[in-house]
């Protein structure tokens, strides 16, 4: 994911050209130095403007300047970021989270519990609590929230017990690594601008969060992107890219919606058990062409492909449903 990255340091040898002006950045001088993909490009620091327009976050700047130095380059960074909407911003506890739940629950109330310690405490935090008022209580319940913070983050030494677990929680959740839970130092947090939220060094390394362009999307999985619901970020040379995670995910659940419907249409309107049957275990994490789809029927209907296709793709939906509805 593209973000403005660069190293701050003071030119002690040498006459290095500036890639702006063309002229020697002088010695004594603050260098900026911005690592492209086949060349390293040097600037004045009066001539360098970051190339994405968002929040420039410290820790993302390699300082080699002396105290003075870097207060000037610190100076420079606050002025920009005047602008843009931190990437970093630390999570702030919201007055209500001083609220406990700490009352001995009613036998009823008992088994919800022991029900939502099976769900997702994001989801209880953003969602259930919305639900109705038992639900709200529960989503308060410190025993619940502890519980959670037991089983997500191991190591309850963490948690000020001064504090209610939901906060701590919350807290801990909005400064840890999105996919591994691991909690990022100060020193290393960096909150991904695709995603708004950490990702460690470890986890980049991961084949989920390599990073695709729409060419990318369309040559491995032979889906136009632009039918897709993605919110794509900047990437390298005016590129707009996804990682390969969310690219996935929006075309299963594209070909899903697809699926569900054409299933349902073919129901309602009593089409071909054998047609339903063939729709039916189509798998769509798993769609190549039709030509290179091993499991494909041997049938010289061309309906099977229409089928094939609109699932994978979306496409001829009229003229597929005009033939459904012909052949019984």
């Amino acid at each position: 994911m593209r973000k403005n990255t660069f190293q701050a340091d003071i030119v002690k040898k040498g006459s290095p050209i500036c890639c702006v002006c063309g002229e020697a950045i002088p010695i004594g001088d603050i260098r900026i130095k911005v690592q492209g993909y086949h060349i390293l490009h040097l600037y004045h620091f009066k001539c360098y403007t970051p190339k994405v327009k968002q929040y420039i976050c410290k820790n993302d700047v390699k300082n080699r300047l002396d105290s003075a130095n870097a207060e000037i380059l610190n100076n420079w960074i606050d002025e920009w970021n005047q602008d843009y909407v931190p990437l970093d911003k630390p999570f702030r506890e919201p007055p209500q989270f001083s609220k406990l739940v700490e009352s001995s629950p009613s036998r009823y109330r008992r088994a919800w519990l022991e029900i939502f310690k099976f769900l997702d405490a994001i989801e209880v935090f953003k969602s259930y609590s919305y639900v109705n008022k038992e639900f709200y209580h529960i989503s308060w319940d410190q025993e619940l929230w502890h519980f959670y913070c037991v089983r997500d983050y191991a190591d309850v030494a963490l948690y000020d017990q001064e504090k209610n677990y939901r906060s701590q929680y919350v807290i801990i959740y909005m400064e840890s690594c999105f996919w591994c839970h691991t909690r990022q130092t100060e020193e290393n947090f960096k909150r991904c601008p695709l995603i708004k939220k950490p990702i460690c060094d470890s986890c980049k390394k991961l084949e989920r969060f390599s990073c695709m362009c729409k060419k990318d999307i369309q040559a491995r999985y032979g889906i136009n992107p632009n039918i897709l619901q993605l919110n794509f970020g900047e990437g390298g040379w005016g590129t707009k890219v996804v990682y390969r995670y969310m690219a996935e995910e929006a075309i299963e659940s594209f070909r899903k919606r697809n699926k569900d419907f054409l299933l349902g249409f073919m129901k309602e309107n009593n089409s071909d058990p054998t047609l339903i049957e063939f729709l039916e275990k189509n798998d769509i994490k798993n769609m190549p062409s039709w030509d290179l789809n091993e499991n494909v029927v041997e049938s010289t209907d061309p309906i099977y492909r229409l089928i094939y296709q609109y699932v994978k793709d979306k496409v001829n939906e009229k003229r597929l449903l005009s033939k459904l509805r012909a052949h019984k």
